[in-house]
Parts: C-alpha cells; structure tokens; sequence
C-alpha cells in the first residue's frame, strides 16, 4: 500500500500540461476536457489519477467512453473506411480492472469487452467504447502483468517468518520456572510428619503471593526455563525477506523511511531507482492517453482532416519533471551549451521542454509597428531582454 501510494504521488507531484504548437489546438482540447469533466461530473484531475492509480497498481486502466452528441461539443464521426457513425465521447469513467474481461478472436483481436460483477451482474461494452491502458504486456495477452505477480511468494513468506516470530515471543516473554528437590546424593524423601518432600514444595509454591520469594536449603534449587540461546534466530531471514519485497516492489528502505547506515549520496542513489520506474509509468500513460484519447477528440473536431496530424498540429499530454534536482543540472548545462554556441536558440527550448519562441527578423524590427510586433511575437516581448536589458542599453547610451 505504501510503495503504491509513494508511486502515485510522485506521478502526479508536479502535475502535468497539454502542449503543442498550435494553440488553437491546445485550447481545443482543454475545452473538450472541461466539458467532459462538467458533464461526467469528474474532474479531469480526477479521471488522470484514477487511470494512473490503476495502471500502478494492476499494470491495467480500463476506461469506458459514454457517448451523446447532446452532452458533447465534438461531431459525429465515421470510423476510417467504414460507413458507419459514432457519436462524440461526452464522458469518460474508470473500471475496475478486475472486473473487466476481454473477448478475443482466433487471432488475438478484441471484439468487446464484458464486465462482471462480485453480485453476479455484467455488462457488455464494443470495443469502441473502451480505453485499455497496459504496462508490461506479455506476447499473446491482452492484459498487462502487474509488477505484483513475482513479489506475492516473497510477502507470504515474510508475513509468515513474522507469524512465527510472533509465536516466539508468546512462547518465551513468559518464563518458566524448573524447581529441582533434593540431589543424586541426596534424593527427595518424605518429612518427618509424613508428608512427601516434592508435594510440600508444590504447596508451598502455590500459597507464594505473585511478589513474593521463597527460601531453599542446599539440596533445592531453581531454575528459569526459556529459549537459552538455542532458538532461531529470525532477525536475518526477516532482514532477507523484506530486501526482496522491497527489491520487487521497486522501492528501497529509505524510501520507507529506513535510512539506516544510508549516507545522502546513497540514499539519492537508492531512490533515483524509484523515481526512474515511476518515470516508466508517466511515458507509457503519456503514449496511450496521447493515441486513444487526444487523437479520437481531435478526430470529433471541425479541423482540417488533412494536416491534423501534422506535427506542428499535433496536441500531447506531458508530466512536468518530478525529478528536481537533475532538471536543474540538465537546464544549467543547456544554457552553458546554448552561451558558448553548442546549440541553437530552438534546441535551447526543445532540450527544456518548451515550444519554439517565434522571433521577428530584424526586417520585421526596422519596418512594422510596435504594437504589430507585440501582437504577432507576444512571447519575445516577455523575455528578460526585451523588458530588463534592451531598456538598460538604451538608457546607457543616451
């Protein structure tokens, strides 16, 4: 519970943006997703980390589309090649993954999706209307493998090692007392009253309060009874156990908050192998929410078919870093590369995950007008140069 919770909350630490070229197509999109939100009466924060929660969890996010052309601002469509009509998605909703099972062909290919239910119930859903996110798919399956599977042997036996350690405890926090009456030499007997020397002893144990203590000749002795260094001990086998459940579920102690003998440069170590899986996560959601969500949105929308997929056109879901630190070591080193002319002005912005800013030509300085120029290179007109360093130039030179 705890690796899954860490895992979903540094996916989404930073929150995520659309991002394209075209803006008309970005804030396209962003509508889209408004209105499915208010229609579907969930967020579209909500609906990402539902998804992504899952995909962590059972390596599966299945999602179903509910379509109405009233509910919706996209179009009806046609299918590529096909004469038949789809309404345009008004919402999206989150299945359970282990409720969902996929109908196959002879060749592999989904022909729908059914739904069962732990009441008995089910549903059936076309395969248009669902959206299956996958992460480590094995050949000739349909269904992801979550990351899980390998690890479950690993936590039974660890649980069970505890099981038994617990056992011991109960077993040995409570001692046993061994009383031994009389000697080889000497062997118990009977009193002078008649009374037999080890049923005393029994008597006289019994009637002792619980604080008390009780005095002994030579020939009686006591001993504790208990575990006197001759059982397990579990502490390695518990210390095993545990490296590997942590090894499977891709954290490691310090990210439980077990620093131990972990300097810092080893605890970055040890948790940049986190941070790189949950990475893994955001790409493969990137890739599917990019291919089966964007791209059927952007199909309902009166855009030119023709250069909609054009890559200046295209629109794609990003994560924002989650990994500080080597950002701020990437951008330094980009801007180092970008003052001593390693790279252009472009491959400066693309290596910081930022679109091309459009720059006007120094025709376009000297002949349009100022508020021209502003209105066609908004973006240049805010950077450091044009509001700071070109009026402290000028104010220098007058």
């Amino acid at each position: 519970r705890q690796s899954y919770s860490k895992k979903i909350g540094l996916m989404f630490k930073e929150g995520w943006e659309l991002v394209g070229h075209n803006k008309q197509h970005v804030k396209y999109i962003k509508k889209r997703l408004q209105q499915i939100a208010d229609a579907s009466n969930v967020s579209t924060q909500e609906l990402l980390r539902s998804m992504g929660s899952d995909l962590v969890k059972v390596s599966n996010a299945v999602t179903v589309k509910v379509r109405n052309v009233e509910a919706s601002g996209g179009k009806i469509r046609s299918p590529s090649g096909q004469k038949r009509s789809l309404n345009p998605v008004a919402g999206y909703f989150s299945l359970p993954p282990e409720t969902v099972l996929a109908d196959v062909d002879e060749h592999g290919t989904v022909r729908q999706w059914k739904q069962d239910m732990p009441d008995g119930t089910s549903q059936l859903f076309s395969k248009d209307n669902i959206v299956h996110f996958y992460f480590d798919k094995k050949q000739g399956f349909v269904m992801g493998t979550p990351t899980l599977v390998p690890v479950i042997d690993d936590v039974l036996a660890l649980r069970k090692i505890e099981e038994n350690v617990e056992i011991l405890i109960h077993q040995y926090i409570f001692p046993i007392f061994q009383y031994i009456v009389g000697t080889e030499d000497h062997p118990a007997g009977t009193l002078p009253d008649g009374t037999d020397e080890i049923k005393y002893v029994e008597q006289q144990i019994s009637y002792m309060p619980s604080e008390g203590g009780i005095v002994t000749p030579e020939r009686h002795e006591i001993k504790m009874m208990g575990a006197q260094g001759r059982a397990l001990r579990a502490e390695q086998y518990i210390e095993h156990f545990k490296k590997r459940v942590f090894s499977g579920l891709g954290c490691s102690s310090v990210d439980f908050g077990e620093g131990g003998t972990a300097n810092r440069s080893t605890s970055a170590t040890m948790s940049q192998n986190l941070v790189d899986s949950v990475k893994d996560f955001q790409r493969v959601f990137e890739d599917f929410f990019n291919n089966l969500i964007i791209k059927e949105l952007m199909l309902e929308s009166t855009f030119d078919l023709e250069t909609l997929f054009e890559e200046q056109n295209l629109v794609r879901l990003r994560f924002k870093e989650i990994d500080l630190e080597n950002q701020i070591k990437r951008e330094n080193h980009n801007a180092d590369l970008f003052i001593k002319n390693g790279i252009t002005f472009d491959e400066y912005r693309e290596n910081l995950g930022k679109e091309p800013m459009l720059v006007p030509t120094s025709e376009e300085m000297a002949d349009m007008d100022p508020d021209e120029l502003r209105a066609k290179y908004p973006d240049w007109f805010q950077t450091a140069w044009k509001l700071f360093e070109e009026p402290k130039l000028l104010i220098a030179a007058a």
